[in-house]
């Protein structure tokens, strides 16, 4: 079991190091942006903002329900003119009509974990797009004490919010 949490370790390390700089340079360019996620424009509001727990994340107090009230907080904080409506229409989402489908924006995102005792490794992956497809991604890997997982994924969730904000509003040329 050490062994596996070791490699994943190292993993997320390599992971890290190669993905941030590439990733910043994405944001910084906003043709790349565009073209990359021009769906962006047709979103006229979000209705389906979730985060869904995985593996020992419970165990060492990361709560789904608490976890996707703060990821809505961070939503309203970061997308201040664009509406979130809470209404479940998941299984009626194919449903409607193409057009309408473009409109609406979705954030999932998964907190997944390994172990409940030094090292714990995480996991956080951030999808968002529309009722169409998720198009949009980004993800985080690390460890650490009980402690600090438990703050590092809720920052991971922030900085993944801000993210997805820089590209939604670029894209719209609203930023």
């Amino acid at each position: 079991m050490k062994k596996n949490i070791l490699f994943f370790i190292i993993l997320v390390i390599i992971l890290l190091l190669s993905s941030t700089s590439f990733t910043q340079e994405i944001i910084e360019d906003s043709a790349i942006l565009n073209s990359l996620y021009s769906e962006f424009k047709y979103i006229e509001y979000f209705n389906f903002i979730y985060v869904h727990t995985f593996g020992s994340a419970e165990e060492i107090g990361l709560n789904g329900d608490y976890l996707t009230k703060y990821a809505k907080l961070r939503f309203k904080n970061n997308f201040a003119y664009i509406d979130y409506i809470e209404e479940d229409i998941s299984d009626n989402c194919v449903l409607l009509p193409e057009e309408e489908q473009k409109k609406i924006g979705r954030l999932f995102i998964k907190v997944w974990t390994v172990g409940d005792s030094y090292p714990i490794a995480y996991h956080v992956s951030c999808k968002a797009g529309s009722c169409l497809d998720s198009f949009w991604e980004y993800s985080y890997l690390g460890y650490g004490s009980k402690e600090y997982v438990s703050e590092s994924v809720k920052k991971r969730i922030n900085e993944s919010i801000e993210a997805l904000a820089t590209v939604f509003f670029t894209v719209r040329g609203e930023l």
